[in-house]
């Protein structure tokens, strides 16, 4: 892919990013950033929606959350973030 997008670069022959690499890359790199613009270019009333779901993967509860608002002339709704749902735990007391 990079040597279609780069086809003048010598780093191109080089580089490598496995599966672990790219999603950290991803989730450290580039989503922040994605995440901060789409947040910036909320102005005015929004809605928030909430799909909850379970993650298959980690067998854990998974809450999405997608904000709906004005950009432009257009009514658009946009993936924000997901969080895992994480059950409360009660301690007992111990008898002394």
């Amino acid at each position: 892919m990079f040597s279609v997008m780069f086809p003048d670069s010598e780093m191109v022959t080089i580089f490598k990013c496995g599966e672990k690499n790219t999603a950290y890359l991803a989730q450290f790199g580039t989503a922040p950033y994605f995440k901060n613009e789409l947040i910036a270019s909320i102005s005015g009333p929004c809605s928030v929606m909430f799909d909850e779901s379970l993650n298959i993967k980690y067998q854990s509860k998974q809450i999405d959350i997608h904000v709906r608002y004005w950009c432009g002339q257009e009514f658009v709704a946009r993936y924000l973030t997901s969080e895992f749902l994480v059950k409360e735990q009660t301690l007992k007391k111990k008898k002394m």
